[in-house]
């Protein structure tokens, strides 16, 4: 592990860190097997290989769940009638998604015990439900900008682009590229329940 560490050989690290949690357990170090678990769990969710692969299965259950947590009657219904499913195949989501949708957010205690594909997608469940609607994103852009959005003008949103200050410039470039890859998720969430 240390030389993976100082290597920065990220991919598949957790799986070192699975191996110590389950040696700590048989010497019956309880303390120091959750602190392996944890950072097991890290270092699974930090691997951008699988985000990639749990947004591409399971994106619209993901926004799904973040709908429900934020009031959407309709979603939680359709959640509901699909957790059963998931738990038969693996997915040990359902009581997570219940805390959740009770108002708990830390991800580590949700996720005791449950393994990392589990956990990567209960942490995208959080991370979703923190992310502004696009909407939001939009209407806090400067009014130039966004009637240059709005109107397709080019030549218009490169003049409001330049009456900002760099702050400001950086800020919309970020919303703006956050809007992409929301418009990709969107078009890329294939929905797989295995």
């Amino acid at each position: 592990m240390a030389i993976d560490q100082a290597l920065d050989t990220s991919s598949g690290i957790w799986t070192e860190f699975a191996i110590l949690a389950a040696i700590a357990d048989l010497e019956g170090r309880a303390e120091e097997a959750r602190h392996y678990r944890r950072r097991e769990r890290e270092a699974f969710a930090a691997f951008e290989g699988n985000r990639y692969h749990i947004d591409r299965q399971h994106g619209q259950l993901i926004a799904a769940i973040a709908a429900a947590a934020k009031g959407d009657a309709e979603a939680r219904a359709e959640v509901e009638a699909r957790l059963p499913r998931l738990e038969e195949k693996g997915w040990k989501i359902a009581a997570a998604t219940r805390r959740i949708w009770t108002g708990e957010r830390d991800w580590h205690a949700l996720v005791e015990g449950i393994d990392s594909n589990s956990a990567l997608l209960v942490l995208r469940v959080l991370e979703t439900i923190v992310q502004p609607a696009p909407g939001e994103v939009i209407a806090a852009l400067p009014a130039a900008v966004r009637e240059a959005m709005d109107s397709g003008d080019e030549a218009a949103f490169r003049q409001a682009m330049e009456a900002l200050s760099p702050e400001e410039q950086q800020r919309v470039l970020e919303a703006m590229r956050y809007l992409v890859e929301q418009g990709e998720s969107e078009g890329e969430g294939g929905e797989e329940e295995g």
